[in-house]
């Protein structure tokens, strides 16, 4: 480990000090969000008594309230928590009541508590309080295009020469290496915590592109086409050799296009049942999911072998927490354990790690803290009205709200972005009530002043 790592670490909540004192604090939070996610080192082993974990995200969410209250205190003090807010709250203090029923002790719960607050309930705070309006979501999703062109040299570097980025800069790497090995290829990793990590934010920058060039939101930058920019973000994308972000995202340039051009949501729908179902299909509903195996060693079958490891896992969490259905076991307890086939049990859905962990109740509420915001944008803003230059990013964000929880199906990849987007898309739906009540209104006197002018020039009228 070189010196770089607690210099950036560290020095990280100044860097944030010094953005909001030169910048606007919305744009300051953006910065310093994607700064952090994009750059900092995949360290978390920084523990301070009493305190959680110090990692590059607990920096930048300690860094932007500091920042806030010094720079912003007004802003901040306007808060008011709303009744969407509760799966947040509720997945933040389950680690307490899973703790105490487990017979582990309240101490630990109440770390819990802290940690998941910290990791889940600091950037969906922010994002409420400084993304909660059209043009700051469309704002975010400019960030967000820009930091997938900022890593496109650095993802094609490692592609060419393995992922070393992380180890040149802070001298290891921060994964297993052999998980970058794929067939005569690399996988990158850049600084973030896996290859699938970076695929995933590479496809997202793509969709936001494509979105914000598709309503002429934005159309150029420094002469350059965005389209062709967006094009450039696929290629990369494809080089990051991650099937599973290829497919979802490609699915949310569909529910885009399909919103755009045919005026219906049915694909961002699509997307947010498919987790719902295979939820529950895989645990009450007692689907072995034998199906799924069989059409995945038909189109992948160098595949299949991972998927039979993570289905056999599943069914064993599924069976062991039983006894602790509602709140988990609170600790992981099954590494050590054998499944039905004498395999170790090695989950890779956050989901399902969710419901060892939370139980039913922490596994609802992970659900619903991801998908109610996104499914709030899209009830309040047609379709019809997602070609807007400002609607459109921020449907393009309840997209990839969305996407991220059909992600969660088989990793368990944490990214604040999504959360930062999820605590601002409700926010953006309550402006819909507002916007589109003017726009009634305004439709209607002008129906009522065409009909006046027809009927003054009208024979009965003279």
């Amino acid at each position: 480990m070189t010196p770089l790592v607690p210099i950036t670490l560290f020095g990280w909540i100044p860097v944030v000090l010094v953005l909001f004192a030169t910048q606007p604090a919305r744009r300051a939070v953006i910065i310093a969000f994607l700064g952090a996610w994009l750059f900092l080192p995949e360290y978390n082993e920084y523990h301070i008594q009493g305190l959680p974990a110090y990692t590059k995200i607990s920096a930048t969410c300690v860094g932007i309230f500091l920042s806030a209250f010094i720079f912003d205190f007004k802003t901040v003090s306007q808060f008011r928590p709303r009744w969407f807010d509760l799966p947040m709250v509720a997945w933040c203090v389950t680690p307490l009541p899973s703790c105490v029923l487990a017979g582990i002790g309240a101490y630990e719960g109440v770390s819990g508590i802290v940690n998941e607050t910290v990791a889940w309930g600091l950037p969906y705070v922010i994002g409420r309080i400084y993304l909660k309006d059209l043009v700051s979501l469309r704002e975010l999703a400019i960030g967000i295009f820009f930091g997938g062109l900022v890593y496109v040299p650095l993802v094609l570097l490692e592609v060419r020469m393995s992922p070393q980025l992380h180890t040149w800069v802070y001298g290891f790497h921060q994964h297993d290496f052999v998980q970058a090995k794929r067939g005569d290829g690399w996988r990158p990793t850049v600084f973030m915590q896996h290859g699938l990590a970076v695929a995933t934010f590479m496809g997202a920058a793509m969709v936001c592109g494509f979105s914000l060039w598709l309503t002429k939101s934005l159309r150029v930058v420094r002469g350059v086409p965005v389209i062709a920019l967006v094009i450039v973000l696929g290629v990369t994308l494809a080089l990051c050799k991650s099937v599973g972000a290829v497919a979802l995202m490609s699915i949310g340039l569909l529910a885009i296009c399909t919103a755009r051009w045919f005026k219906t949501p049915v694909f961002v729908y699509v997307v947010v049942a498919i987790p719902i179902l295979y939820m529950l299909s895989r645990t009450v509903g007692g689907w072995r999911a034998k199906e799924l195996e069989e059409l995945i060693a038909v189109l992948l079958p160098d595949k299949v072998s991972s998927l039979h490891t993570r289905l056999i896992s599943e069914n064993a969490i599924w069976r062991g927490v039983q006894g602790d259905l509602w709140f988990g076991g609170a600790r992981f307890r099954w590494g050590d354990e054998l499944s039905e086939e004498n395999t170790r049990i090695i989950p890779d859905g956050f989901w399902v790690i969710a419901m060892a962990r939370r139980g039913v109740v922490g596994l609802l509420s992970m659900t619903l803290m991801t998908l109610l915001p996104a499914m709030l944008f899209v009830k309040r803003w047609p379709a019809a009205y997602w070609a807007h230059p400002l609607v459109g990013p921020a449907s393009a964000l309840a997209v990839l709200v969305s996407l991220y929880m059909a992600d969660n199906l088989s990793n368990a990849m944490m990214n604040p972005i999504y959360l930062l987007a999820a605590g601002g898309l409700p926010g953006a739906a309550e402006q819909a009530s507002v916007v589109l009540a003017h726009a009634r209104r305004a439709a209607a006197i002008s129906v009522g002043s065409v009909a006046q002018n027809r009927a003054s020039v009208s024979p009965r009228g003279v």
